[in-house]
């Protein structure tokens, strides 16, 4: 049974190396939306470009993201993209920062901001439309323009939420109070230990008896007892990996079968690697391909807690210090002269 599990834990790790070798390569993706921005295809192009910084993330991909989202006209993901990549140190990035700097001005000109005042040491906010950052070392927060809810928290700090509105091109001003938190000092012991330097009679001395060991006799363990809830937890892990490599399985078919639906128009397509049919035919597809590679993850995962849990159910016993035999030690005088006095001990086990 061990041996069948081992084989199906390296299918699985062999068919998760293929599915990721045979994947979109984000290099591509972003050659071709350069390619169709050069047509004046731009939100055509800002689906490759989207699905480029999905898969890889990196400064490069965020800056060709703002660059399609600025031409589309998506201010505020434009400021989002083009800061980040712009708070990075991407060789390529630096080669652009002039124009990558003038498309987030340009962006920002259509926005408004939030000066904030009065936030913890490195605060995070939140603002609508924004994903949570570390607030700027200017204090300064770009929106869209409208009502903002805005959510200040930092470690230690007690957290502030604040609504206010923005016009575009404005500068809207919070000012906020951010005390720490107290936490509560430990209770006392109940107890207090009272030290005492008066000497005790022997009459009235009671002693504890102590138990004694023996030499070289240890105190007993129990080895086995890490083994329950290792098992326990592996277990456990191994069918919430499995449960969840079943549910991004069916997340997957059920992404198939809207690619390949009939009734969409204008039909999904994919050749040589080229997705047709508009922008919910590239989420489609992206997505697919996002829920095989976690399934192919669940189960891997769920076979090699599935193997764990089998080698610690299997391997019992106890530790080796349980298996060290007591002995005792006993010493009384040697009869002799001279060098030959001394002391003879003998160890008994």
């Amino acid at each position: 049974m061990a041996r069948g599990l081992v084989v199906t834990v390296a299918l699985c790790l062999v068919s998760s190396g293929a599915i990721a070798q045979s994947g979109p390569d984000p290099e591509r993706l972003i050659r071709d939306g350069v390619a169709l921005r050069k047509q004046g295809e731009d939100a055509k192009a800002h689906g490759y470009f989207q699905r480029a910084h999905d898969l890889a993330g990196t400064p490069r991909t965020a800056a060709q993201l703002g660059l399609c989202d600025l031409a589309v006209g998506r201010w505020l993901d434009a400021d989002v993209h083009l800061s980040e990549a712009l708070d990075s140190t991407d060789p390529w990035v630096d080669n652009q920062r002039s124009a990558l700097d003038q498309g987030r001005s340009k962006a920002r000109v259509r926005l408004g901001k939030i000066a904030i005042s009065g936030a913890a040491p490195g605060a995070l906010v939140t603002a609508t439309g924004r994903p949570t950052a570390k607030l700027a070392a200017d204090a300064l927060v770009w929106v869209a323009p409208g009502a903002i809810h805005v959510k200040l928290e930092a470690p230690g700090y007690r957290s502030v939420e604040q609504d206010v509105t923005v016009a575009e091109g404005a500068r809207a001003t919070v000012e906020v109070q951010m005390p720490p938190v107290h936490r509560d000092p430990p209770p006392p012991s109940e107890v207090a230990p009272r030290v005492t330097n008066e000497l005790v009679s022997p009459d009235y001395a009671s002693p504890t008896p102590q138990p004694s060991l023996r030499h070289n006799e240890r105190p007993r363990r129990d080895a086995s007892a890490w083994r329950t809830p290792v098992l326990w937890t592996a277990a456990g892990l191994g069918v919430a990996m499995l449960g969840f490599g079943i549910y991004e399985t069916l997340e997957f078919n059920s992404r198939i079968d809207a690619f390949n639906d009939p009734k969409r128009m204008p039909l999904c397509g994919d050749t040589n690697g080229h997705i047709a049919g508009g922008m919910d035919c590239e989420r489609f597809a992206t997505e697919g391909d996002r829920a095989k590679v976690l399934a192919v993850v669940g189960y891997a995962g769920a076979g090699v807690l599935g193997l764990t849990a089998l080698i610690v159910g299997l391997t019992g016993g106890s530790s080796a210090e349980d298996d060290v035999a007591s002995s005792t030690m006993s010493c009384s005088p040697a009869q002799g002269h001279g060098m030959q006095a001394g002391v003879r001990c003998a160890l008994r086990f």
